[in-house]
């Protein structure tokens, strides 16, 4: 999986996946989304989601969801995240991916960044039993 950087494209689509799936779509929107790089490194590293609610963008691990989540038919597979991908509006696009998928896509946005630091700190993750 290559994640893509095109400075000149407009902004949802500055970032591309090959190969592209909704899933990677969708969480590499999440991560650019996200106001603070280091907090997806912290975030990735306890295997806790976050939510940013001015455009619903997030990423939940299974262990986010609570008993009322359960209750109501809301499951995520085991070594997987549901990424959120809201485009402005509550009720948008979910998807679920492996987490090793999640984390890749996060190493190399943050190697495009030029955050060579964080990203050797997933690169630990994606080489651990997660």
């Amino acid at each position: 999986m290559k994640l893509i950087y095109s400075p000149h494209a407009e902004l949802e689509f500055q970032y591309t996946v090959e190969p592209y799936t909704a899933a990677r779509k969708a969480a590499i929107d999440v991560i650019r989304n996200w106001s603070t790089i280091t907090d997806l490194v912290a975030f990735a590293e306890s295997r806790h989601g976050y939510e940013n609610r001015d455009g619903f963008f997030g990423i939940t691990y299974a262990s986010d969801l609570d008993d009322f989540d359960r209750a109501n038919g809301i499951s995520i597979p085991n070594d997987y995240v549901e990424a959120n991908a809201g485009y402005g509006a509550s009720a948008g696009e979910t998807h679920q991916l492996p987490e090793s998928e999640y984390l890749e896509l996060l190493r190399q946005f943050l190697v495009l960044n030029n955050r060579p630091e964080l990203a050797t700190r997933v690169e630990t993750l994606l080489t651990k039993d997660v």
